[in-house]
């Protein structure tokens, strides 16, 4: 039995020694594999393509097979294109982790007649590869809608931190944002730049007559899609045409507004009001309101000082070298004069309309009195640097204020006045709201108060005479001097 076992054991052996001499075959042959491939041919080289990284050998009608996994990168290749080394940046490959860029900073912006210069600063991060392109989106402030068009950034050098956004609408506020671009990929979005409002071109009513039967107000861009401006004429009651040439007997009767009134809250939202009434043209006296039946009637009141309580704000009044009745004699043209007026004024400042409300249009040479609004969002001009650009632009007869628009650069000098104000939930109110019985209150709690006191120095002063007295009989008792009172 042992030497059958022994025997057994020998036979197995060579088996063992062949399996032995295979495997190690294997591995040599595994060896040589793994060497070839890790000296490469100078004929195979690396080429990047927009969104594809693939290898090329030294045959160029060979192809990648479009099942074969994905390369250590993480990048799957699906096709062969030979990239042009002289336009496209080739990342190289040198253990740098290689990426899409950060995004720029400091976005800033100055507008222009239908354009703005937007300027930032490059991204710290350039994704270990260089700055191609940035990009610039144009948003709409009022609605925080984007446009559609976007302004590309690049040269063949060394590519630019600003650029003019061109076609932009008068009147109309922007806020602008940035992304750069590298061979790797676009980074997110900037933050948005302050608010700006391109600026209007020089007084658009020099050409445009009325024939003294009505006044001439700019449109500034009133629709979103048109870039152009323009003036109109409004006529007076009865006057028609482009010119306000024509009378129309047949127009007989209008609607005559008054003066709105104060708002009825001082922050939170209140509500202003004002009256109409039907008015003959010929004699101008009111008539019944049948007679104006037909005629679309005036918007009578409307929501104001919608800002939170406790918000600082500066009330400024604004004298125009101009005359209330010349401008303001109708609804529309009261309309058409706020919008200009204060489209004018946020141009000059580069603040949103938002920011401005009017109080009141006073008759006479038209006395504006509007609010200045502190910013909605980090990055706006705060009040001081907005009234400081004011009061710096009214004093320069060169400055944007003073030279652009039809109304808000007729302006007097020394006919504007700022005050600093903390907006407070009372019911605004004029002199005129003191009632007569308040007067009469007021002066009947003075008399009392008067009388009050001067019913307690009588009675001091009764008080001191009295103890004069009574200290006299006193020492004349001592000295044995009988008084008599």
């Amino acid at each position: 039995m042992p030497d059958a076992k022994m025997r057994g054991n020998s036979a197995a052996l060579p088996s063992l020694l062949r399996i032995s001499l295979l495997l190690l075959l294997c591995m040599s042959l595994g060896l040589m594999a793994l060497s070839t491939a890790a000296h490469m041919t100078q004929n195979e080289q690396m080429t990047i393509s927009t969104n594809v990284l693939v290898q090329l050998n030294d045959n160029p009608n060979d192809s990648v097979d479009k099942n074969a996994p994905s390369n250590s990168t993480g990048m799957n290749s699906t096709e062969t294109i030979q990239a042009p080394v002289t336009t496209i940046p080739v990342a190289t490959f040198n253990g740098t982790m290689h990426g899409v860029p950060g995004n720029p900073t400091n976005v800033k912006a100055v507008a222009s007649d239908a354009q703005a210069i937007v300027s930032w600063d490059a991204p710290e991060d350039d994704g270990s590869d260089p700055i191609v392109e940035y990009e610039i989106l144009s948003i709409i402030a009022s609605t925080n809608t984007p446009l559609d068009t976007i302004v590309h950034v690049g040269s063949a050098n060394q590519v630019p931190t600003s650029s003019i956004v061109p076609n932009l609408q008068n009147g109309i506020s922007y806020a602008f944002k940035v992304r750069a671009r590298n061979v790797n990929g676009v980074s997110t979005w900037s933050a948005k730049s302050d608010t700006v409002s391109p600026l209007h071109p020089p007084d658009l009513c020099t050409k445009q007559t009325c024939s003294g039967n009505g006044a001439c107000f700019p449109i500034y861009a009133p629709q979103l899609n048109d870039t152009s401006s323009s003036a109109e004429c409004l006529c007076k009651p009865g006057h028609l045409g482009h010119d306000c040439s024509r009378f129309d007997e047949t127009i007989k009767y209008f609607w005559d507004v008054s003066a709105w009134s104060k708002c009825s809250m001082g922050c939170g939202g209140g509500i202003r009001q004002r009256s109409a009434q039907c008015v003959e043209i010929q004699t101008m006296n009111p008539v019944s309101e049948a007679k104006c039946e037909g005629l679309t009637q005036p918007t009578l009141t409307y929501i104001c000082n919608g800002f939170e309580c406790g918000t600082k704000i500066i009330e400024v009044s604004y004298e125009i070298e101009m005359f209330y009745e010349d401008i303001l004699f109708s609804s529309k043209s009261e309309h058409a004069f706020s919008t200009a007026f204060l489209t004018e004024i946020a141009s000059a400042l580069q603040i949103p309309v938002s920011r401005l409300d009017i109080e009141s249009i006073v008759r006479g040479s038209i006395r504006v009195t509007f609010l200045l609004l502190p910013p909605t969002q980090a990055g706006g001009k705060s009040l001081n640097e907005v009234v400081a650009d004011l009061h710096t632009q009214i004093q320069n007869r060169t400055s944007t204020l003073r030279t652009q628009g039809t109304f808000a650069r007729r302006v007097y000098p020394s006919g504007v006045k700022m005050s600093f104000m903390i907006a407070e939930q009372h019911a605004a109110g004029d002199v005129g709201d003191i009632s007569i019985m308040g007067l009469i209150g007021t002066v009947l709690v003075s008399v009392m108060f008067i009388s009050a006191f001067a019913y307690c120095l009588r009675k001091r002063h009764e008080r001191i005479l009295q103890r004069k007295q009574d200290r006299k009989a006193e020492k004349m008792k001592r000295m044995g001097i009988a008084s008599s009172v």
